[in-house]
């Protein structure tokens, strides 16, 4: 998965089958911008190194856009702008 129209990273939320048992030292979702998929599972990029999780303990990865801002926003941001510093000449 690639990063879509935005400036900053796609962001994923991984949301793990955890048991009762389970000796993950995570929360379900896990929160990234990088996923390697691999045959037998995923690592997830986190802040604190990486994590591998194998695709049984995987109930869904939700793909949602970065929290920067988009390119169309920028460009409206710098519209807006200009169309401002007409109006003050």
């Amino acid at each position: 998965m690639t990063a879509d129209a935005t400036t900053g990273a796609t962001e994923y939320e991984v949301y793990l089958s955890l048991d009762e048992e389970s000796d993950l030292p995570v929360d379900s979702p896990v929160e990234t911008t990088a996923i390697d998929y691999y045959d037998s599972g995923i690592w997830v990029s986190l802040d604190e190194g990486r994590a591998f999780f194998p695709y049984a303990q995987l109930r869904m990865i939700r793909e949602r856009p970065g929290s920067t801002t988009t390119a169309e926003a920028v460009e409206s941001e710098s519209l807006e702008s200009a169309t401002s510093e007409q109006d003050l000449e």
